[in-house]
């Protein structure tokens, strides 16, 4: 065995150990406490825990520590939060600078207005229409899209909805390449570990093997990872892919 494989392998027993260690002394056992953050946000938990393993919250597209990223072991799991490469209406694309005009333009033609006053956009399923006439689809090349259909659109008002293109057309896509590079750079280094939630503690760290895109793609058009991200006109986009924790306990490896 060379001396740079032996070295990289102690390096990679350092992290991870460094990693148990951390959650040894300052998490395991230790009752959450929430006091001072927004009680109705769901990342809560995540915030707390990440304070308490040193790890500063970021959006970098990048392992949490060590090499690994870091789950709570929630009931859904998220992978990425990733705005669209591109964002088209009626067809057509929109500029990457789109102004509130635009934006107005494209809520109207394809939000949809459910329990409350704020119409939404996302949510999408592989191959299955929503009601607004939209669903998640993948084509030869992996890139992913969203698809507009009028004729399966249940929304009421569709038929009031000016200039609206009646025939099949994408509204969103993700490059393949930009895509790959988000969901590698994050799990593929050396992968994940969770921490597992008992009561009011967290009790024990799970270590599962790196996600590479290939994995997640076919997952993605199996249905397993679904985007679950809702967007509102006066706020930020949401488009977040997550999957179960039947997906994510398939992929562990160690327990401590």
């Amino acid at each position: 065995m060379s001396s740079d494989i032996s070295q990289n392998a102690i390096e990679i027993d350092i992290g991870k150990q460094n990693i148990i260690t951390l959650f040894n002394n300052r998490v395991k056992g230790i009752e959450i406490c929430l006091a001072g953050q927004n009680i109705n946000h769901c990342g809560k938990q995540g915030h707390w825990l990440e304070t308490k393993m040193g790890i500063k919250h970021n959006a970098k597209n990048e392992p949490d520590i060590n090499g690994y990223e870091m789950k709570t072991g929630e009931n859904v799991t998220t992978f990425i939060d990733k705005a669209p490469d591109n964002i088209f209406i009626n067809g057509a694309p929109m500029p990457k600078r789109k102004n509130k005009t635009e934006k107005i333009q494209f809520w109207e033609k394809y939000g949809c207005k459910k329990t409350t006053d704020d119409s939404t956009i996302g949510g999408w399923r592989i191959d299955q229409f929503n009601h607004s006439g939209q669903k998640l689809c993948v084509d030869a090349e992996n890139n992913v899209f969203v698809i507009y259909d009028y004729e399966h659109d249940k929304r009421e008002n569709k038929e009031t909805i000016s200039e609206i293109n009646k025939t099949p057309h994408i509204i969103m896509q993700w490059n393949v390449e930009s895509l790959q590079k988000s969901i590698e750079q994050k799990f593929n280094k050396k992968g994940f570990f969770k921490c597992i939630k008992q009561d009011n503690k967290f009790v024990k760290i799970c270590f599962g093997k790196p996600i590479t895109f290939d994995v997640w793609i076919n997952e993605l058009k199996k249905g397993v990872i679904y985007h679950d991200g809702y967007s509102k006109l006066n706020g930020r986009g949401r488009h977040v892919f997550r999957a179960s924790n039947n997906f994510w306990n398939g992929l562990l490896t160690e327990e401590y």
